[in-house]
């Protein structure tokens, strides 16, 4: 049995010696996962889409400062410049299994340039943290236990 593509689909071939690049960057990427483990530390790759590569759970915006932050289930909040659309910033709160690091609440602190983000619990399962970033680093500039499970 044949299986041929659409009529207007054309399937062409990766270009000679595509296959060489794809072994180089998976073989960069176990070379730093190696090196990481061997020094006693953990690694998490990441994947850095254009945007959110979960549902976004919240929307914050202030107009002065011209700043717009969305959360996700993707364990991110993204910083927009609410004039142009553009992306600002990712920042990553700490992560972990199940709801830890999940992200439901956002909210920005009218007039600067930092930006609140908050959701599931910690790996104790006792509280969720709110976060505060500075935008412009990136930096988390705090960290406050709630003794709540969720905060949205």
């Amino acid at each position: 049995m044949s299986v041929r593509p659409p009529e207007g689909v054309t399937v062409g071939r990766p270009p000679v010696g595509h296959w060489r690049w794809v072994a180089f960057g998976l073989l960069c990427v176990a070379t730093a996962l190696f090196a990481a483990a061997a020094a006693g530390a953990t690694a998490t790759l990441v994947i850095e889409p254009a945007g959110h590569a979960g549902p976004i759970r919240r929307i914050a915006a202030d107009p002065a400062s011209d700043l717009l932050v969305t959360t996700s289930d993707d364990r991110t909040a993204r910083v927009w410049e609410l004039s142009t659309g553009r992306l600002l910033r990712t920042l990553r709160p700490p992560v972990g299994d199940g709801p830890v690091g999940k992200l439901y609440g956002a909210a920005l602190r009218p007039g600067t340039r930092t930006v609140a983000v908050a959701g599931g619990a910690d790996p104790s399962g006792r509280s969720s943290p709110i976060f505060f970033f500075d935008v412009d680093s990136g930096r988390m500039l705090r960290r406050i236990d709630t003794g709540r499970t969720e905060v949205k």
